[in-house]
């Protein structure tokens, strides 16, 4: 994968070690934060809703990054010049370095069927150069909304460990937008973890109501799966996790003969590297820190049905048998608590 680089580091020095990495993250973080964002519908998103929660407080916006930090975009020319002539993107310029990363997308092919593979190479280059200038990593999705402070407390709560991650829970875009277009003020989306909840609890994607055990229809798709507490509180079992920071980079590795083709992504082989490396990974408590996924119906496969719990129960073994990794079933084992 090629990409056009607009903006050119200099002076690069390698990542020196652990004690290194603890000072780093007692002050300013130099991080690298990866953002691929192409095509008309994800950059309404982005521009629309994730960026403005991006320019939150505690974000982006005084956040914990040094000078020498840099947003990387992966975009089309299209899409840069889409991104520039926001007044938010505008205002980011001015106290980010921005490293524009341009590509073409295979014109012919439907969207569906390149996605995921030119975001694996996105990523991929994005955390080489981390790993060169000796950056801490950020892999951002266009469609993600982060709670208020979210990067400021990742900073803080995440001094022991190598990858930091989280639970993306899903909301539904279309019934969202009235919602919040009533919250967005100044170009900035300042909701707090208990907001971004209270949302997802009131415009649920349907593949989320699917996912609770005792779903009228539960999806086969079960790569996160829900069970009641109470009226207020749910426990989320989660097969894939997103990582939000990654305090080593390494590059994506080689992958392994006779593997199925959707598990070459940043939340597949990559992750399973660092587990085998028996790396230390932390789930960040929801209380603080929550990042949220913006979806339509169709983004999201279904194939949600009536079953008895035993076939609930083979359903969950299935997907952690036929579309996870054991880093996967290791997540899995830990219960994520959300509370209304």
């Amino acid at each position: 994968m090629w990409f056009w680089v607009w903006w050119l580091w200099h002076s690069p020095h390698l990542f020196t070690g652990s004690a290194f990495a603890h000072a780093l993250f007692l002050s300013a973080m130099k991080t690298f934060i990866a953002l691929p964002v192409w095509g008309e519908k994800y950059l309404r998103i982005f521009l629309d809703w994730a960026l403005p929660t991006l320019m939150a407080p505690g974000n982006l916006i005084s956040g914990p990054f040094s000078l020498d930090s840099a947003i990387l975009f992966y975009t089309t020319q299209e899409g840069r010049q889409t991104l520039e002539a926001d007044p938010a993107l505008q205002m980011l310029q001015s106290v980010w370095q921005l490293q524009w990363n341009i590509f073409e997308p295979p014109s012919t092919l439907p969207h569906r069927f390149y996605k995921h593979d030119l975001l694996s190479a996105c990523y991929s280059d994005a955390a080489l150069l981390a790993r060169a200038h000796g950056a801490a990593w950020m892999p951002l999705t266009a469609d993600n909304l982060y709670s208020a402070g979210a990067f400021s407390l990742l900073a803080e709560q995440t001094q022991n460990c190598d990858l930091a991650l989280i639970a993306g829970l899903r909301l539904d875009i279309s019934a969202l937008n009235s919602a919040l277009f009533q919250e967005r003020k100044r170009g900035d989306l300042a909701l707090s973890a208990a907001e971004l909840l209270r949302l997802v609890h009131e415009f649920p994607h349907p593949h989320f109501l699917a996912s609770f055990i005792d779903a009228e229809l539960f999806t086969v798709w079960s790569s996160h799966v829900y069970t009641r507490q109470d009226e207020y509180q749910f426990v989320a079992h989660c097969y894939h996790l997103h990582p939000v920071l990654i305090r080593q980079p390494q590059p994506f590795g080689p992958v392994p003969p006779g593997s199925s083709p959707h598990m070459n992504n940043l939340d597949g082989h990559y992750l399973q590297q660092y587990y085998e490396a028996g790396a230390r990974f932390q789930i960040i408590d929801h209380a603080q820190f929550l990042g949220v996924t913006l979806s339509e119906d169709e983004d999201v496969p279904m194939d949600a049905k009536p079953m008895s719990p035993e076939q609930r129960q083979t359903a969950i073994e299935k997907f952690g048998q036929n579309y996870c990794l054991p880093v996967h079933r290791f997540f899995y084992k830990t219960p994520i608590f959300f509370r209304l």
